[in-house]
């Protein structure tokens, strides 16, 4: 006879992590996990067929995503350019090409922290929070919240990476945490996410939400860097039992 588990892990793809994951934390029985639960597996499998290929420009380009919602009415921080070898530009229009061009659109905008994202993603990865900068020497010196010190050079030197198919990245006013969430996490990020599904044509309904908790000293809240994943009820906004 073929165990329960063996059917779950071949026909479903649940891996062992998963099953004994859903098990420990959700107080889920085996027989249950397939009813409430979809494993990574056949999510990857799904997720082409799910996603709407016409939004891909809009969500895999930060630049894209940056300036299409707050043209729509959806608050976000505010952008200062796009960070390119070859079309880089602020939004007045200037130049934003060399490591140069970074330091004059810090000075002229007076600022001592700011985020500089790859336009590409990639999970956490190519992410400098900048919670100093050091305008004494006629080039600039950006300290990250990692710790990491980058100079002309470096920055020079982000700007030949590729991510998702692109280069550049995207300069933005760095946000600061609610007091609230400072006192669980320190000087960590933490960001709340939907997960949404489209039900017939213009209609979407939120499957999920959880709120990412960071860990002080990161770039980023995901699980790779030690951030805490925390279900919220849809109704009541209450943080529920986390995962890390």
């Amino acid at each position: 006879m073929i165990s329960e588990k063996r059917v779950l892990k071949k026909k479903y793809w649940f891996t062992e992590n998963e099953l004994e994951t859903y098990q420990k934390f959700f107080g889920c029985s085996l027989s249950d996990i397939n009813n409430r639960f979809l494993s990574s597996g056949s999510f990857t499998g799904l997720r082409p067929y799910l996603d709407d290929l016409a939004w891909h420009p809009v969500i895999h380009n930060k630049w894209f995503t940056a300036n299409f919602y707050p043209q729509r009415g959806i608050k976000m921080a505010e952008t200062y350019g796009f960070f390119h070898k070859t079309y880089g530009t602020t939004l007045c229009g200037e130049k934003l090409c060399s490591s140069e061009d970074l330091d004059a659109l810090i000075r002229k905008k007076a600022l001592n922290k700011v985020a500089i994202k790859h336009v590409g993603g990639g999970a956490g990865k190519n992410v400098f929070i900048v919670d100093h900068i050091d305008t004494s020497d006629k080039n600039l010196t950006y300290r990250t919240v990692a710790g990491e010190v980058l100079k002309n050079n470096d920055i020079e030197g982000l700007l030949d990476r590729l991510a998702g198919g692109l280069k550049g990245y995207i300069v933005q006013e760095k946000l600061d945490l609610h007091p609230d969430i400072e006192r669980v996490i320190g000087k960590g990020l933490s960001t709340v996410r939907f997960e949404t599904l489209q039900h017939g044509q213009h209609v979407n309904k939120v499957q999920y939400a959880y709120i990412r908790l960071g860990t002080e000293g990161m770039a980023t809240d995901h699980s790779i860097r030690k951030g805490v994943y925390v279900p919220l009820d849809l109704e009541t906004g209450v943080m529920k039992k986390g995962l890390d």
